[in-house]
């Protein structure tokens, strides 16, 4: 069984009334035989040391990524807000976890994820006392590097093990500050996790954004490499952006930045029924169009815009599945876009969950450059999944 409790705090500026304030949250909690922590922070607790502080203090390894907004409910309050970092602090005496690092990542199409994670992976599970039940992922956002290259790699190295977690995002909308965190150091181009071994039985969630705000336009995808769309109905793929008004003078329009591509991709052999977002990153000098996950060869897609309204909805209906299941801790990371859609009120989803959520013993919840988790795990048969425009959870 897996215990936990929130730490939090605001203070950006000084260490040592962070530390204090972290130490006296965690004090007259019973740590079990094994801890583990995942933290989430804006990248300013980086740059005014108050994150490598904290991390020196506690007396267990902890590994997360840099985010925007988050909610946590404490032992007599919810905080809701920007500017913060949690941690999440997991404690067992029959379950077991294990941190690591991986090697650096090369921010190319064609980066070798897997082998940057063979040797590190390896090292950290050989401590675990049992067979790897859960794995939580860190991954570091590359406009270059598919999402779905994380959770390929974990394929690899942990075949059949579910995997749920986060890509970096940073305080900026060029995304250009995205940081995985692991045990007070801070990486652009590393993969931070968490082995999970023992007596837990994860349960996983999510839900991708649906709109009635579409395009009157779909599409096949007739050329492909990974997440590089070339051609689309045996085009060019900016033409036909720019035929459908997405794409103006070979640079996105403003305003289409954030744009939807749902999509079954029933050309994958792992194709479940369930939906697939995808979010278009940007337009290459080829004309080909960049998505943050993988669009295969013949899938057909629509297009649309989603509104404010839309993405509450399907944050509201995550947390009643949610509130059915049976849980001391739910973890839920939602797709950054999700955020920047909402606009002004861009704490709106942060605070539905945690009302939703209220009575839950601890929620944990950040923002997220990219989604990691399981959408299906039938007859012992895992398939972990990079997620668009999603907010996904775990309960344990």
């Amino acid at each position: 069984m897996v215990r936990s409790i929130n730490l939090c705090t605001y203070e950006i500026d000084i260490p040592e009334l962070a530390v204090e304030e972290i130490r006296s949250q965690l004090s007259g909690f019973q740590l079990g035989t094994n801890t583990a922590g995942i933290v989430m922070c804006d990248p300013e607790f980086l740059q005014s040391g108050v994150y490598a502080a904290i991390c020196k203090e506690l007396p267990f390894p902890i590994a997360g990524t840099t985010t925007m907004n988050q909610a946590v409910n404490m032992r007599d309050t919810t905080e809701v807000g920007i500017l913060m970092l949690t941690i999440l602090v997991l404690t067992s005496d029959d379950v077991s976890f294990s941190v690591g690092l991986s090697e650096k990542i090369s921010p190319t199409t064609d980066s070798d994820v897997t082998s940057s994670l063979k040797k590190p992976y390896a090292e950290a599970a050989a401590v675990l006392n049992g067979k790897p039940e859960l794995i939580f992922i860190f991954a570091p956002l590359f406009d270059e590097v598919a999402g779905d290259l994380f959770v390929d790699a974990f394929g690899e190295v942990a075949p059949n093990v579910p995997v749920f977690g986060s890509l970096a995002v940073s305080d900026r909308i060029e995304f250009d500050n995205c940081q995985t965190l692991f045990c007070g150091q801070s990486y652009f181009d590393k993969i931070a996790f968490i082995i999970v071994s023992g007596n837990v039985s994860p349960k996983f969630l999510f839900t991708v954004v649906k709109s009635d705000n579409k395009l009157p336009h779909s599409g096949k995808i007739t050329k492909s490499k990974g997440h590089v769309i070339m051609e689309i109905n045996g085009m060019n793929a900016a033409e036909y952006f720019t035929n459908i008004g997405i794409v103006r003078d070979g640079k996105l329009d403003a305003g289409m930045q954030f744009v939807a591509f749902v999509t079954e991709m029933e050309s994958r052999p792992d194709n479940d029924g369930v939906p697939i977002v995808r979010a278009l990153v940007y337009i290459d000098e080829n004309g080909y169009g960049v998505c943050r996950g993988n669009m295969e060869a013949n899938t057909i897609f629509t297009v649309t815009n989603p509104l404010k309204e839309d993405v509450l909805e399907s944050t509201s209906a995550l947390m009643d599945r949610i509130l059915k299941e049976q849980y001391n801790t739910a973890i839920i990371f939602s797709c950054i876009i999700r955020r920047i859609v909402l606009g002004t009120d861009f704490l709106a989803e942060a605070e539905l969950i945690a009302e939703k959520l209220k009575n839950t013993d601890n929620i944990f919840f950040s923002y997220s450059g990219g989604e990691i988790c399981p959408s299906s795990l039938k007859n012992g048969n895992v398939t972990n999944r990079f997620h668009n425009y999603s907010a996904v959870a775990c309960l344990l």
